[in-house]
């Protein structure tokens, strides 16, 4: 496990537009992009903060949904009207930019 960030799964530096609504209370889907990708999330820049623990549905291909968990939103430094929002998926949906089998865990993962 990486010490630092808590996280066993390397990250890819892929950027991929996405669409994200809230779960709980749907509305007009928010357009992003991630900024990287790992099998169990991604770093999303987006225009509005989300809250810690909300739970979201990402659209990122045809037939690629998956729902997710807020784990962090911050704002960028350079730019605050932007915001990266770290997400947890609940499973690897099909059509997710990096499968789980593409994954390897970092160098002394577990």
């Amino acid at each position: 496990m990486d010490v630092q960030s808590g996280r066993v799964e390397k990250r890819f530096p892929i950027s991929v537009p996405v669409w994200l609504t809230s779960f709980n209370r749907p509305g007009p889907f928010e357009r992003a992009v991630t900024e990287n990708v790992s099998p169990a999330g991604a770093r999303i820049i987006l225009g509005t903060r989300w809250p810690p623990d909300e739970t979201i549905v990402v659209l990122c291909s045809p037939g690629c949904i998956a729902n997710a968990q807020v784990v962090y939103s911050q704002p960028l430094p350079h730019d605050s009207n932007q915001f990266a929002i770290g997400l947890r998926l609940q499973r690897v949906p099909r059509g997710w930019p990096v499968p789980a089998s593409d994954a390897a865990p970092l160098a002394g993962g577990h």
